[in-house]
C-alpha cells in the first residue's frame, strides 16, 4: 500500500489541482462548443462525458508519475483508476443536471447562462475530494 507522506500530500494537492483545473477546462470548452456551434440542448452532459475521458487519461498518468511514482502494473493502475475516477465521474453525471438547475435558479436573470458553468464547478470540486481517498485506498495502493 502507499503511504501518504507530507511531501507526497503536497504533490498530490498541485497535481490534483492541475487536473481539477484541466478537467475543468476541458468540460468548458467542449460546452462552449457545442453551445456556440450546434446551440445542442443539455451541451454540457454531452461535454461532461467527453471531458471525462480525456481528462481520466491525463490525471492518472500525473499521479502515477509524479505523485505515486509506482513502478510496473501500468494497465493494472489504469484500470484501477478508471474505477475510482469512474465511480466519481458517474456520482457527478448525476449531481450535474440537479447543480445546473439549482444555479440556474439563484444566479440573477443575466447570469443564468453560466449556470452550466458553475455546476460543472460545483461537482468537479466534490469528485477531486472523493477521488483522493479512491486513489489513495485503490488505484495505487493494495486494498483491491
Amino acid at each position: 500500500m502507499v503511504k501518504m507522506g507530507s511531501r507526497q500530500f503536497i504533490k498530490y494537492v498541485i497535481v490534483g489541482g492541475w487536473n481539477t483545473l484541466f478537467g475543468y477546462a476541458v468540460y468548458a470548452l467542449f460546452t462552449w462548443l457545442l453551445d456556440t456551434r450546434y446551440n445542442l440542448r443539455y451541451s454540457y452532459m454531452y461535454s461532461f462525458v467527453a471531458s471525462n475521458f480525456i481528462s481520466i487519461s491525463q490525471a492518472f498518468i500525473a499521479h502515477k508519475f509524479l505523485v505515486f511514482k509506482t513502478k510496473g502494473n501500468f494497465w493494472k493502475e489504469y484500470k484501477k483508476g478508471w474505477l475510482v475516477y469512474g465511480s466519481t465521474a458517474f456520482m457527478s453525471f448525476v449531481a450535474l443536471p440537479f447543480a445546473v438547475a439549482f444555479f440556474s435558479f439563484v444566479l440573477p436573470e443575466p447570469y443564468k447562462w453560466l449556470d452550466k458553468y458553475i455546476g460543472g464547478i460545483a461537482v468537479t470540486g466534490i469528485a477531486a475530494i472523493g477521488s483522493f481517498f479512491g486513489h489513495k485506498k485503490i488505484t495505487f495502493g493494495s486494498n483491491f
